[in-house]
């Protein structure tokens, strides 16, 4: 049934996206010039592949200092197919891994605790790379936030008592699925503290890398359209949006992404239509395309053939 949803909620998403592109070239013409399309999406692929390579040489490295070990390949495979549903609020559809990891005798209690240590090594990098937006005299609110977050996740990793308050409360009250969902999440986030501090700075720096290599995607891009612009706030411009389409919570933050891209490029001077081309071309070469592999891997994993024990165990 989770394959049916998957490729509905796949289909569905880009239908509305083609429909989307066809309006704004109807009213805005951001196609009528292709040579910039077709020059500038295999080396935004390629940087997007690198990316993710990056990302799973980080997630292989997390899991392999708390105990775990997985064949290279089909791991790699396993954790590309978790951007088969990146589309969701949260990327929480990324955690359709532990399907796959599971057979590779890593708990989903790891994955989870992985999960939750990448989504916030990920957002740090991201708030990072979006100071180069902002004056020197702006940088206060996004340091101040970096400070108040790594707070929080330290609180919460050290509050065992808490989620076993939290779970005994909702036990009392009839409630066994919020008790064990209260569990569940309790042991992952107490998990982060398995991690040293050298091990999660490694973690971040690989990290920001790869949120850097996405970043360049947007500059490659204005560079083949001919914008006679160029400056280091185009650094900062697709973490920026990327943190708005994070708040508005709505599916890939599709949408509110690419708008807060195109106002960030008007409010630089560039004029209509290339804020609106830079912002398709961006997301095509990065989301879009990190669903389309994620769920061509999704289907290789559920070949009869990967199904096999062997595979799934050096």
């Amino acid at each position: 049934m989770y394959k049916i949803g998957t490729f509905l909620f796949f289909c569905l998403g880009l239908i509305s996206y083609v429909a989307t592109l066809y309006w704004l070239d109807q009213n805005f013409n951001i196609f009528q010039n292709l040579k910039v399309a077709i020059f500038s999406l295999p080396l935004i692929f390629i940087l997007s592949l690198v990316s993710y390579f990056f990302r799973f040489l980080r997630f292989r490295y997390l899991l392999e200092n708390i105990g775990y070990r997985f064949p290279f390949f089909y791991g790699f495979l396993a954790y590309i197919a978790g951007f088969s549903l990146t589309a969701t609020p949260g990327k929480v559809g990324e955690l359709i891994r532990i399907r796959y990891f599971s057979k590779m005798r890593v708990s989903r209690e790891a994955i989870f605790s992985t999960f939750i240590l990448e989504r916030g090594l990920d957002l740090i990098a991201l708030v990072l790379l979006s100071c180069f937006s902002f004056d020197a005299i702006n940088l206060m609110a996004p340091l101040l936030f970096i400070i108040l977050f790594l707070c929080f996740v330290l609180f919460l990793s050290k509050s065992s008592y808490l989620f076993k308050w939290l779970e005994n409360l909702f036990l009392n009250f009839g409630f066994i699925r919020g008790s064990n969902l209260i569990s569940f999440v309790g042991r992952a986030f107490v998990d982060i503290n398995k991690w040293s501090a050298l091990n999660i700075i490694k973690s971040f720096f690989v990290g920001l890398l790869a949120w850097i290599l996405t970043s360049f995607s947007l500059i490659y891009i204005l560079l083949l359209t001919g914008a006679d612009y160029f400056n280091l706030h185009l650094i900062g411009v697709y973490p920026v949006a990327l943190l708005v389409g994070a708040i508005s919570m709505l599916p890939g933050g599709l949408g509110t992404t690419e708008a807060a891209i195109i106002l960030q490029l008007k409010s630089l001077g560039m004029l209509m239509p290339i804020p609106v081309l830079v912002a398709i071309l961006v997301r095509l070469g990065t989301i879009w395309f990190s669903i389309f592999i994620g769920f061509a891997s999704l289907l290789l994993l559920e070949f009869r053939i990967f199904n096999s024990r062997k595979f799934y165990h050096e």
